[in-house]
């Protein structure tokens, strides 16, 4: 596993967040992590619908801040409208945060 690349999805940051220990050793062997926009985004709105938002706002910002953030590129613009244009000629759409993940695993 040591050298593996991860793009966690919102719940592998879950579980992550839940100690997870399968998880944590692979993100511990791993050469680079990394969180894309929208999972980080649907985290946060959780956090917000929380009982304790600040709190779990804090904890997320410290799950987040051992990641770097995947924003899209032009590239990956284009291939999100690809891989959504293909799904949905194929007639198996997914959801649009899924999208955007796949599309980010591709650049």
């Amino acid at each position: 596993m040591a050298g593996e690349r991860y793009l966690l999805d919102t719940n592998a940051l879950i579980a992550l967040s839940r100690g997870e220990e399968s998880l944590l050793r692979r993100i511990e062997a791993a050469s680079e992590v990394s969180v894309p926009f929208v999972a980080a985004g649907e985290l946060y709105y959780g956090a917000f619908n929380s009982a304790r938002p600040t709190e779990n706002i804090r904890k997320l910002r410290d799950l987040l801040s051992g990641f770097s953030i995947l924003f899209p590129s032009s590239a990956t613009i284009e291939t999100y409208a690809a891989i959504r244009y293909w799904l949905k000629k194929a007639g198996t759409p997914i959801p649009e945060a899924d999208l955007w993940i796949a599309a980010l695993a591709m650049q």
